[in-house]
């Protein structure tokens, strides 16, 4: 159900681009922008969105939650270990703000987790 959303609105935003912008398929014959483009569509978008929908079925809240915002904070990480880019201090700032916002809004679900696990060890 997922994959056919996605193709739909891939086709609608193609044509749109078709319309809007100028066609120009010079930046696609790099090496890098194409392992770029095919980690956003591979990884980014049909594993990306496979996960999500799997950890919605086989776990609680705290991690579907998360992962639109942890995403690209991944992202972030993985172009400044494989492609060099510049992490400035404001990505750094931006990604500890992320991760601490994700941390305390489910800080109370990451307690009852806890206490969950504590509960059966001790069992």
């Amino acid at each position: 159900m997922n994959s056919v959303q996605m193709m739909y609105g891939g086709v609608a935003l193609f044509l749109l681009s078709l319309c809007t912008e100028r066609v120009n398929g010079f930046p696609l014959q790099s090496l890098p922008a194409l392992g770029s483009l095919l980690y956003l569509i591979v990884i980014g978008s049909m594993l990306g969105h496979s996960l999500y929908a799997w950890s919605l079925k086989t776990t609680n809240a705290v991690f579907p939650s998360t992962w639109l915002y942890v995403s690209p904070v991944i992202a972030m990480g993985l172009g400044a270990l494989l492609y060099g880019e510049n992490v400035s201090p404001a990505s750094l700032l931006g990604t500890a703000l992320v991760l601490s916002g994700i941390l305390v809004t489910n800080l109370h679900q990451l307690r009852s987790l806890k206490d969950r696990k504590s509960a059966r060890s001790a069992t």
